[in-house]
């Protein structure tokens, strides 16, 4: 009789055009996954997508529901965001037998992304910290992207079961090959979620006033009040854009402007490789990891909080772009441990054989 193949669930699968960060390693590992015929993979949505729709904590219940209908082998959770705390509670109760693989791209607080917030919804962030570091060591395998993550697992999460971590890595964004460079009419282009940036607005301000003609584009997800205030100040935020349109944005932008506090990888960086724009941003570990020398493609790593410092850099970065550009290589810049989303895809796949 033919062996069933086991299921493999993915849960929180970005089901839209719009593709950031860790979603597009998601995007590729599944892709992947499909690809090897190894197991039976199983997309579902978290339900984070309904933006502009009625219901979403409904679409979100219906994709809760949806996982106990297919049953999985496997089940694999983003630790990023609620629904998968809820969705990791909800199979160890009433799915004990699925094994869960969590993937931890970089620590980032919910406390620290929503401090702003009322005394309640602070406590409920809190409470949301406390599980996802018990939703982690209770995991049955853990996937992430660097040593750095590695490391932070261990030194704040805690989590020791040292052989349970599974560093898979990450790989360049391919799909920007084939920007075109001919128009750089925009001076600075910042991406990614809004709450992750530290200091983007004093930065910003020190920029404008030794430079007012400064053209300045920002694109990711951004609450409509903090998108308000950034408008009023001379930044262009666009939101949540396409992928066309993203990539668009990088064949115009000479500078990444990349103030974030929390990456594993950082993915908008490698885009702004491939797409030849100049980088200045903060000095994280994964960025000292990925980059020995401490430089970026005509840009700089930065002290955290050094405001006037970045702000100086990322002019210097602009004056110099042109001289810049005409010899700078074409390809997409190569690093120590970035890998092909081949090898990401079969490091995951030789991990969920071993649970499974």
């Amino acid at each position: 009789m033919k062996q069933k193949i086991p299921v493999v669930l993915i849960y929180g699968y970005p089901l839209s055009i719009r593709f950031f960060g860790g979603l597009i390693w998601i995007k590729k590992v599944a892709e992947y996954l499909e690809k090897s015929e190894v197991f039976n993979v199983r997309k579902v949505s978290n339900g984070k997508e309904s933006r502009g729709r009625i219901f979403p904590l409904i679409l979100t219940i219906r994709a809760l529901l949806q996982v106990f209908f297919i049953n999985p082998k496997i089940t694999i959770l983003d630790t990023y965001g609620e629904a998968a705390i809820w969705m990791w509670i909800l199979l160890r109760l009433f799915r004990p037998s699925t094994k869960i693989v969590t993937i931890f791209h970089h620590y980032e607080p919910f406390f620290v992304r929503h401090n702003k917030g009322g005394k309640l919804r602070r406590k409920y962030c809190s409470l949301l910290d406390f599980l996802t570091k018990v939703m982690l060591k209770n995991s049955d395998s853990i996937l992430t992207v660097s040593n750095a993550s590695l490391n932070q697992l261990e030194d704040i999460l805690r989590v020791r079961h040292i052989q349970k971590i599974a560093v898979v890595g990450c790989s360049n964004s391919d799909h920007l090959s084939v920007a075109r460079y001919e128009k750089r009419d925009l001076d600075f282009l910042c991406v990614g979620r809004f709450e992750k940036f530290n200091g983007i607005e004093n930065i910003w301000n020190i920029i404008k006033m030794k430079n007012p003609t400064s053209k300045f584009v920002m694109i990711g997800h951004v609450s409509s009040k903090d998108l308000l205030r950034l408008r009023d100040i001379g930044i262009d935020h666009r939101g949540i854009v396409s992928n066309e349109n993203k990539l668009e944005l990088y064949g115009r932008a000479r500078v990444l402007l990349f103030p974030s506090l929390f990456e594993g990888f950082g993915m908008a960086i490698t885009e702004a490789l491939s797409a030849r724009l100049s980088i200045v941003a903060w000095k994280l570990p994964v960025f000292e990891e990925r980059f020995e020398d401490g430089t970026l493609n005509n840009g700089e790593l930065v002290e955290t909080g050094n405001y006037g410092l970045f702000a100086q850099k990322a002019l210097l970065a602009l004056q110099g772009y042109d001289k810049w550009l005409e010899r700078a290589p074409v390809r997409v810049q190569k690093f120590n441990f970035t890998k092909t989303w081949n090898e990401v895809g079969n490091n995951v796949l030789s991990v969920l054989n071993k649970i499974s």
